[in-house]
């Protein structure tokens, strides 16, 4: 039996996460920064800050948040800005596609095909009905 003892004993103990440590940015007023380091201010966190707002704002599919998320941990972590660049724009370009995939035309005025002479027209070919057996 003391096998058996033995393997129960080395399963893993849940620890709680930890949170990451506070910065020297946490504490900085931009308000009191001089036009120069207001701007190395910004530069240092705008990875963060942006990827945060994407975070906040943005309509993702739970795949594409997790990656967010990871890509925010590791911001925070000290990822090198031109590596953080490339992920935020491959995650930018899931991103649009998949709104895209979501709502086609979401992104013009109207809402409608801009290649659609005309879109005030209802027609069967720029509906979802089927056509009528006329």
């Amino acid at each position: 039996m003391a096998w058996r003892q033995g393997l129960f004993d080395a399963e893993p103990v849940w620890e709680p996460p930890t949170r990451r440590p506070r910065s020297a940015d946490d504490d900085i007023d931009p308000a009191l920064l001089s036009d120069e380091e207001l701007f190395d201010y910004y530069r240092r966190t705008a990875p963060v800050e942006d990827t945060r707002f994407v975070l906040r704002v943005a309509t993702l599919s739970d795949e594409l948040r997790t990656d967010f998320e990871i890509l925010l941990r590791d911001a925070e972590d000290g990822l090198s800005r031109p590596e953080w660049e490339a992920r935020y724009i491959e995650l930018q370009d899931r991103w649009r596609h998949e709104s895209n995939q979501r709502e086609p035309y979401s992104y013009t005025p109207n809402g409608h095909d801009p290649r659609d002479p005309h879109p005030h027209v209802v027609t069967a070919a720029n509906t979802d009905a089927p056509p009528s057996a006329a």
